[in-house]
């Protein structure tokens, strides 16, 4: 799991400035790691999908979510639906970007993969799902297995790609598919990430800043995109 840092916390501060109350407001949570994203558009949209293409944490976050609500719920109106209580409910999805995404939603956050392969030093290591998929075919270790999934999902987590820009231009080929008309994409990148604005314009996508901060060795920047 992808633990919530700078980068998470940034992109949360402006996720209420888009979400809507209304009922048929939607929200896609796409690569949700922690779930701290969906998590927080929930308390203002009722509509909230959260996807990640590590099975096993959508399978933990679906728990954690659902112990949480029942917690939440007074004994008094344990037979009372979880609508009822006002208590919101998110859907969980494993999808690796937009495989397993179907309609569109009016807002979509993408806190993606953004350091360059080079910057987090994953030389010899597996570092994306169709190397690792291939190597647990060669296995017939279960436990083995395992251990090969923990051990380098979490730099799938991190890896962006050769230029750190890989993931986000996959997410940019497909992004408006899947938003309803008038809808927008909050994006995280960083400055580690060059030309990110030649791919917004590649991709005929309006974009405006909405915030910049520096961290250590990077700037990090949050657009909306139309």
């Amino acid at each position: 799991m992808y633990e919530p840092s700078e980068d998470s916390f940034l992109l949360k501060k402006h996720i209420k400035d888009f979400c809507k109350p209304t009922p048929s407001f939607s929200v896609l949570d796409l690569g949700t790691g922690s779930g701290i994203l969906a998590f927080e558009a929930a308390k203002y949209s009722k509509n909230v999908t959260a996807s990640d293409i590590d099975e096993e944490l959508i399978k933990d976050l679906k728990r954690q979510h659902n112990q949480k609500n029942v917690n939440n719920i007074n004994l008094k109106k344990s037979k009372t639906s979880l609508q009822k209580v006002g208590i919101k409910k998110i859907k969980f999805i494993h999808s690796d970007l937009f495989s397993n995404i179907k309609g569109r939603f009016d807002l979509i956050i993408f806190n993606p993969p953004y350091l360059p392969t080079k910057t987090i030093k994953t030389k010899d290591l597996i570092t994306n799902s169709s190397d690792i998929k291939k190597t647990i075919k060669n296995s017939d270790d279960a436990i083995e297995n395992k251990k090969i999934i923990k051990n380098n999902y979490k730099y799938i987590d991190l890896d962006g790609g050769k230029n750190g820009t890989e993931i986000i231009e996959r997410f940019l080929k497909d992004a408006k598919k899947y938003l309803k008309k008038g809808g927008s994409v909050l994006l995280l990148t960083s400055s580690l990430n060059k030309n990110i604005e030649k791919l917004f314009k590649k991709y005929k996508c309006e974009y405006k800043l909405l915030e910049e901060e520096k961290f250590f060795f990077e700037k990090l920047y949050v657009w909306v995109l139309r």
